[in-house]
């Protein structure tokens, strides 16, 4: 007979102040962003993605991209379009 366990996740008020507030470098934080990006790409094709195998099947065929991503610079913000 399996035990079940319950356990209190509610989330701290630190939690979100240590998220908001770590410090990370601004190429780390653009990485992320692209990061992001690519997984936000690659979602329609999640269902599709079982195995390992089909991860490197995806990985190794050469397609046209489907979607790119544009950072945007300036002196006060970052703009990104994907």
């Amino acid at each position: 007979m399996n035990e079940v366990i319950f356990a209190a996740a509610n989330p701290e008020k630190r939690l979100f102040i240590e998220l908001i507030t770590r410090d990370i470098t601004l190429a780390d934080a653009i990485l992320d962003i692209v990061d992001n990006s690519i997984n936000a790409a690659m979602e329609p094709r999640a269902k599709s993605l079982k195995t390992s195998a089909d991860y490197a099947q995806t990985l190794s065929t050469v397609r046209t991209p489907s979607a790119t991503i544009e950072i945007s610079v300036s002196a006060t913000e970052i703009v990104t379009c994907h």
